[in-house]
C-alpha cells in the first residue's frame, strides 16, 4: 500500500520512478514512440507502435522490431558510459559520471536529448541510407529518422548490413540539445531548440492532464494519478482506420482499439476528459458493419471482424450501459441520440446468433472477451449466462435511452423485451438443482463455475431465493472469493489454473461487473467490500497490470504491464467509492440523471 506522506507531493513528483522502462514504456500522448529499457549493458531502445503488414505481418510484431537500439550515453572518446534511469511522466535523467543526459518529448514524433558538455550518445537504427546536409542527418528506411545536429556536434554513421552505428559527440563547451525525429514523415523543429524549454512544456502537458481529474483520496494519490499517467500514455492519435485518437490496452503489448476495452476506458476517462472518452464510442461506431455488428478490434491498417476460422467477432453488448454511464457524465441527449439508430442494430445483430428456441449465442471464443476460458474447452457456439445478462442489460438501457428521447412506445417495447429476454435466461441456462447459471452447449449444460456464472443478478430480476446461491457461490472462499478476490475460475475447478489468462487470475473489469450486478442485486454492502478489495488489490502491487494471481496478489509474468482497462476502472471505483456512488442499490437504467457538463466534480474527497 502506498504510504499517506505522498498526500503533499504533486502528480509529477509523485510519480518520480513509476515507469518500469522493461515493461511500460516512456512515451507522450498521440506518439508511436515508445522508448524502453533494454538489457543491463544494452542501454534503451526505441519501437514504433506501428504495424508494417508488408513487411511483418500479425499483431505484436512492433515488439520484435527495435527501430533504433542501444541508445546510451558517451564520455567524449566514444566510450559507453554505464547509467541510471529516473522516470517522470514527462521526462527520463540518466545520471552517470559525466552528469546527467535528459529526453524530454516535443511533440509526438520528436524526441529531444539533452546533452552535457564533453559527452556524446550513441545509438544503432535500422536504414538502407543515410543523408547529411546543413547540420541535419537522415536514415532512411521502412520509417526515417531525422536528427539536427548543429555545429557542435559530430555525427559519425558506419553500417553494416542495413545497421547504422551511430555516435555523437558533444564538442561545445556548455550542453546541447538534439532532436531526434522519427516515423513516415518525420518533422524536426526549428534550431536553436533548448532542452530546459522541452522539457517545461512536457511538464506544462502532463501537469494540466492530473489536474483535470478529480482529487482522490490520500491513500490512493500514487496509484491513482499512475492511472491517469497510462490512460493518456496509452493513447493513440488518429491515422489509418484509426479515424480518432483511441486508447490501447497497452502501446507496447495490444496495439489498437479492442471494443470492450474501448469501453472501460471511456468510463474511466470521463471523469477529466470526456470528450476523449465518446471518441471511443464514435471510433467503435464509425466501423459498425452494414449488418450492425461492431468490430472486435479498429487497427491502423483496417478493423479485425473474422477469426481465422471465418466467424465474425466481436465483443459483449456493453454499448447500451457504457452509453448512460456516459450521459450521465454530461454527454447530453445529443449524444444519446447520436448512438441510438447504430445501438438498435448492435442489439438487433446479436438475434442473428440464435438457433431455434436458444438464446443469442457465443459463436466464437474471442467474442466472448474470455478467450482461453474452460467455459469454452468443450466447444462452441453457446449460450452462456453472462451474455444473456448483458443483452437484458442492454435491452433495460435502450428502454431509458429511448424514454430520454421521447420515444415513449419503443421504450415500452425494449423493456418487454428485456422481460423476454429474462424469462429466456431462466428457461435456458438456469439450474434449480444447483440454484446456478451454466452455459448451454446444444442440449449440454456446461458446468464450470465462474463470476461470469453469476451475472444474471445484473438483471435486477432475480427473486431472493434465486439469488442467494449465486452470492454464495461468490462469496466462498473455497471457489470463488480468493485471497485475493475474485477468481475467474472456482478454485475447485480441475481447470482452475491462478497465472493463465481467464483461467483463474483477477481480472479487474470482471470484478467491476461483478460490483454493477450486486449493486443491481440490492447488495450494496457486498459491492462496497468488492470494490474496497479491488482497489487494494491494485494499489498493492508496483504495477497497475492486465490481471493478477487471485492466491497472491501478485502480477503473472505473463499478464501486460501498463494495461489501461485496469487504470480506467481502477479510477472509476476509486472516485465512486470515495463519493458514495456504491451506497445504495442501482438497478439497470434507472436512476439516470446527468451531472454538469463533462461529468466533474471539483470538491475533494476524503
Amino acid at each position: 500500500m502506498y504510504a499517506p506522506q505522498h498526500a503533499e507531493l504533486a502528480p509529477l513528483d509523485l510519480l518520480a520512478n513509476a515507469l518500469n522502462l522493461h515493461a511500460v514504456p516512456f512515451t507522450e500522448r498521440g506518439s508511436r514512440l515508445l522508448v524502453m529499457r533494454a538489457p543491463v549493458g544494452e542501454g534503451l531502445t526505441i519501437f514504433l507502435a506501428e504495424e508494417w503488414l508488408a513487411d511483418q505481418p500479425g499483431l505484436g510484431s512492433h515488439r520484435s522490431r527495435p527501430f533504433l537500439g542501444h541508445l546510451r550515453p558517451l564520455d567524449q572518446d566514444g566510450h559507453p558510459l554505464d547509467f541510471e534511469v529516473d522516470t517522470w511522466p514527462h521526462q527520463l535523467r540518466l545520471r552517470t559520471a559525466r552528469g546527467d543526459f535528459l529526453l524530454c518529448f516535443v511533440d509526438e514524433q520528436c524526441l529531444a536529448v539533452g546533452l552535457p558538455a564533453g559527452a556524446g550518445l550513441g545509438f544503432e537504427v535500422q536504414a538502407a541510407s543515410v543523408a547529411q546536409r546543413e547540420g541535419v542527418v537522415r536514415w532512411e528506411g521502412l520509417r526515417r529518422l531525422a536528427l539536427q545536429a548543429g555545429p557542435q556536434l559530430r555525427v559519425e554513421s558506419t553500417a553494416q548490413d542495413g545497421t547504422h552505428r551511430v555516435e555523437l559527440c558533444n564538442a561545445a563547451l556548455g550542453p546541447a540539445t538534439v532532436p531526434l525525429a522519427m516515423g513516415e514523415a518525420p518533422m524536426l523543429p526549428e534550431r536553436g531548440l533548448l532542452i530546459e524549454a522541452v522539457q517545461e512544456a512536457a511538464a506544462r502537458r502532463w501537469a494540466q492532464w492530473f489536474a483535470a481529474a478529480p482529487p482522490p483520496p490520500v491513500r490512493y494519490r500514487r496509484p491513482y494519478y499512475y492511472a491517469w499517467y497510462l490512460l493518456r500514455a496509452n493513447v493513440l492519435s488518429a491515422r489509418g482506420s484509426l479515424t480518432r485518437d483511441g486508447i490501447a490496452p497497452s502501446k507496447f503489448r495490444y496495439l489498437g482499439v479492442w471494443h470492450w476495452d474501448a469501453l472501460f476506458h471511456a468510463l474511466g476517462c470521463r471523469h477529466a476528459d470526456l470528450a476523449l472518452a465518446l471518441d471511443q464510442v464514435r471510433l467503435l461506431l464509425e466501423h459498425q458493419q452494414p449488418d450492425g455488428m461492431i468490430p472486435d478490434v479498429v487497427r491502423d491498417v483496417g478493423v479485425i471482424v473474422r477469426a481465422a476460422d471465418g466467424q465474425p467477432i466481436t465483443k459483449p453488448p456493453l454499448l447500451g450501459w457504457a452509453t448512460l454511464r456516459l450521459f450521465e457524465a454530461g454527454a447530453g441527449r445529443g449524444f444519446l441520440a447520436e448512438v441510438y439508430g447504430p445501438l438498435v442494430r448492435w442489439h438487433r445483430w446479436w438475434a442473428t446468433t440464435a438457433e431455434g428456441d436458444s438464446l443469442p449465442r457465443y459463436l466464437h471464443a474471442y467474442s466472448s472477451g474470455l478467450d482461453d476460458s474452460p467455459l469454452w474447452d468443450a466447444g462452441l457456439p453457446a449460450e452462456s449466462p453472462d451474455l444473456g445478462a448483458y443483452l437484458c442489460v442492454q435491452a433495460q438501457s435502450l428502454a431509458t435511452i429511448a424514454r430520454l428521447l421521447g420515444r415513449g412506445a419503443e421504450a415500452d417495447d425494449w423493456a418487454q423485451e428485456a422481460e423476454g429476454l429474462f424469462a429466456q435466461l431462466l428457461a435456458r441456462l438456469y439450474d434449480p438443482a444447483t440454484g446456478l447459471f451454466w452455459p448451454r452447449r446444444g442440449d449440454t449444460l456446461v458446468r464450470v463455475l465462474t463470476p461470469f456464472n453469476l451475472l444474471p443478478l445484473w438483471t435486477g430480476r432475480l427473486a431472493e431465493g434465486q439469488a442467494a446461491p449465486l452470492l454464495a457461490a461468490l462469496a466462498d472462499p473455497a471457489r470463488l472469493w480468493r485471497p485475493f478476490p475474485v477468481a475467474t475460475v472456482s478454485a475447485d475447478e480441475p481447470t482452475y489454473d491462478a497465472q493463465q489468462m481467464w483461467r483463474g487470475p483477477v481480472w479487474i473489469n470482471a470484478n467491476y461487473l461483478l460490483v454493477e450486478a450486486l449493486l443491481a442485486a440490492r447488495q450494496p454492502a457486498l459491492a462496497r467490500r468488492l470494490a474496497d478489495r479491488t482497489l487494494e488489490l491494485v494499489a498493492s502491487q508496483p504495477e497497475i497490470a492486465e490481471y493478477y494471481d487471485p492466491e497472491t496478489g501478485a502480477v503473472p509474468p505473463s499478464a501486460a504491464a501498463g494495461f489501461s482497462w485496469s487504470a480506467a476502472l481502477f479510477i472509476d471505483l476509486v472516485l465512486r467509492r470515495a463519493r458514495g456512488d456504491l451506497a445504495t442499490a442501482t438497478p439497470p437504467g434507472a436512476g439516470v440523471a446527468p451531472t454538469a457538463p463533462g461529468g466533474r466534480r471539483d470538491s475533494p474527497v476524503p
